[in-house]
């Protein structure tokens, strides 16, 4: 079997039960993917292309690249600004408190903003509907590995975010 997305390790640790008809692999109902984000120049992150924003049937780069970003957001190295058309106003303003947040304890501590290394991503991605689904990012870094729940729904012809929940 071949991984369902380039650079996705086929001996990823993803148990697997059958190819669904788009070629991804689905493990009763759920959607998975692994992507290793080193290489031999330091870290390498891959972005969703417009296309595949565009299609209703890979949510899964959409759900990463919002993990992502959302990460680097909070961790100070993007601006909110950049997430604006991929998110709702709730989302917008939820994330804009957990930036203040992080800001004051940042400079509470004296640290900078830096953008964080990430070493790998697994994303799950359940339909709740046809166009509905939760995703969960597992975003791995150095020092840490942090979940990030998604809700993304289908609208105007590409996703946007509805909820997201960095844990």
């Amino acid at each position: 079997m071949t991984p369902p997305f380039p650079n996705t390790p086929s001996d990823s640790p993803t148990t697997v039960s059958a190819t669904g008809q788009d070629g991804l692999r689905v493990v009763t109902g759920v959607t998975e993917y692994s992507s290793e984000h080193t290489s031999d120049r330091g870290p390498v992150v891959r972005h969703a292309s417009d296309a595949a924003a565009r299609d209703i049937r890979t949510p899964e780069p959409v759900l990463e690249n919002l993990a992502l970003s959302a990460i680097e957001v909070i961790a100070g190295a993007r601006d909110l600004e950049q997430l604006g058309r991929w998110v709702t106003r709730e989302v917008y303003e939820h994330l804009s408190i957990r930036v203040t947040v992080a800001s004051r304890a940042r400079r509470v501590r004296g640290a900078v903003g830096k953008r964080p290394v990430i070493l790998g991503t697994r994303v799950s991605a359940f339909r709740t509907g046809e166009t509905i689904v939760d995703g969960v990012v597992t975003v791995t870094m150095r020092d840490r590995t942090r979940a990030v729940a998604i809700r993304i729904e289908w609208e105007g012809g590409r996703w946007r975010a509805s909820a997201i929940h960095v844990l």
